[in-house]
C-alpha cells in the first residue's frame, strides 16, 4: 500500500510473482524519489541511501550494487520480511537561508601581525541563497581594535606584560577586568554592548589573548565567534576539504569563565548533504547535532554539492537588554576533542577553570554568539 507519507512497504509472504511486481514498484521509487531504501532481513534492518543505488535485480535474491564503490548487497528473498522506501525530505519551508556551493567572491581579512610561512590567510566571502539573498561567509568581521596577544608563534613564547596594558573604558564608574582568550578560530568580544576588540590572527596560527577593560555591573559578555574555512560558503578547509572544529575558552578576573551557563546560538551551518538535518524550534532556535559530521560532498571533494544555511543576526545580540532566555546553553567538550594549541596549554594557570564551549556542534557551526550576564 501506498500512504500519503510516501512510505512503500510490501511483505514477503505473498506469492513470488507479487513479491517481484511489487519490488520492482519500490525501486522506481528509490531511483525518483526516495532518499533511503530499508530492507529487513531475519530482523536485521540494512539501510541504503538512493544516491548511493546504481541498480537492483531479482531473482532468487535481490542484489544491489552501489555507484560509489564496488559493493554488492544480496539478500535472499525468502529471509526478507519487509522493504520500505522512505522518501526524500520534500520540505523547502526553513527558517534558515539555503545557499548551495562556493563563495562567488572572496576578500582577505586583515592580519594584525605577520609571521612569514605560518598563516593561512582569512578570508572571507559572500553566497547567494536561491532568491538572490546575499550572505556573508562565514560572519562579517569588525575590523576595529585588536586585542593584545597573550601568546603568539610568531613572537615567542612569552607572556604579555600586563603593568602596560592599556585599559579600555566602558563605563567610567565600572571596576577593572582582564580576561584571557583562546579561540579556534576567530572571536569578538563586546561588554554591556561595547565592541572592545578582536582576535589578532583569524585563521592560524592559534594564538590567545588578552584584554583589561573597565565595566560596570550587570556586565553582559558576548562573543562573536567564528571558525573559519578556505572553501567558503561549504565550511571546509584545506585541500583535503576537511570540516574543521572550533571552540573557545576564557577565563576573566572578576570569576566569570566559560561554561555550561552561557548561552549560544548558530547562525551559519556548513557544509551540510540536506539541510532537513537541521532542526528548526518554533522559538527560533535551531541544532544541527543531528546532522553528520563527515557529509558525503566532503569526503567526495565536491564543495558545489554542499548545500549550508544562513540566519540573520537579531539587532541588539550584544546589549545587555536583549532577550537570550530561549538560546540554548552552550555545550562543554573536553580538551581533548577541542584539541587546544599552545596558545592554552602553556597558560592554564590564567585559565583557570574556563571551560571549551560551543553550540552543540562543535564540526558544523561554523558561526556562533556567546552570552552571559552576571550580576556581581
Amino acid at each position: 500500500m501506498l500512504h500519503n507519507t510516501r512510505t512503500f512497504k510490501t511483505h514477503f509472504y505473498q506469492a513470488y510473482g507479487l513479491l517481484c511486481f511489487a519490488a520492482v514498484i519500490c525501486f522506481a521509487h528509490v531511483s525518483l524519489d526516495a532518499q533511503t531504501l530499508n530492507v529487513y532481513s531475519k530482523g536485521k534492518a540494512t539501510a541504503i541511501k538512493a544516491s548511493d543505488l546504481r541498480s537492483v535485480k531479482f531473482d532468487k535474491t535481490m542484489t544491489i550494487q552501489s555507484t560509489t564503490s564496488a559493493t554488492v548487497t544480496s539478500f535472499e528473498l525468502s529471509a526478507v520480511d519487509s522493504i520500505t522506501v522512505t522518501a526524500a525530505q520534500t520540505t523547502t519551508t526553513y527558517k534558515g537561508s539555503i545557499s548551495k556551493g562556493v563563495a562567488d567572491s572572496t576578500w582577505v581579512q586583515a592580519i594584525v601581525t605577520s609571521c612569514t610561512g605560518m598563516f593561512t590567510l582569512g578570508r572571507s566571502g559572500r553566497v547567494k541563497d536561491a532568491s538572490g539573498v546575499s550572505w556573508v561567509v562565514p560572519m562579517a568581521v569588525n575590523a576595529g581594535r585588536a586585542i593584545p596577544d597573550l601568546y603568539n608563534p610568531c613572537s615567542g613564547n612569552n607572556t604579555a606584560d600586563t603593568s602596560n596594558l592599556e585599559t579600555f573604558v566602558i563605563d567610567p564608574d565600572g571596576v577593572v577586568i582582564t580576561a584571557y582568550i583562546h579561540a579556534d578560530n576567530y572571536f569578538e568580544l563586546y561588554v554591556n554592548g561595547t565592541f572592545v576588540g578582536r582576535d589578532r590572527v583569524p585563521f592560524t596560527p592559534f594564538n590567545s589573548s588578552i584584554v583589561r577593560f573597565k565595566a560596570k555591573y550587570p556586565i553582559t559578555y558576548a562573543f562573536k565567534c567564528a571558525d573559519w574555512e578556505e572553501h567558503l560558503g561549504v565550511g571546509m578547509e584545506y585541500d583535503t576539504y576537511n570540516v574543521g572544529d572550533a571552540g573557545i575558552v576564557a577565563y576573566f578576573s572578576d570569576g566569570t569563565k566559560t561554561d555550561e551557563t552561557w548561552k549560544a546560538q548558530v547562525f551559519y551551518i556548513a557544509p551540510l548533504d540536506n539541510p532537513a538535518c537541521v532542526v528548526e524550534n518554533a522559538d527560533g532556535t535551531r541544532t544541527s547535532i543531528n546532522c553528520t559530521s563527515k557529509p558525503t560532498c566532503s569526503s567526495t571533494k565536491n564543495p558545489s554539492g554542499c548545500y549550508a544555511l544562513h540566519y540573520p543576526v537579531p539587532e541588539g545580540w550584544e546589549l545587555r537588554t536583549f532577550d537570550d532566555s530561549k538560546w540554548p546553553a552552550a555545550s562543554i567538550f573536553t580538551e581533548a576533542r577541542f584539541s587546544p594549541k599552545e596558545g592554552y596549554t602553556n597558560y592554564r594557570g590564567l585559565f583557570r577553570d574556563g571551560k571549551f564551549i560551543w553550540t552543540s556542534n562543535l564540526d558544523l557551526d561554523n558561526f556562533v554568539i556567546l552570552r552571559k550576564t552576571v550580576t556581581k
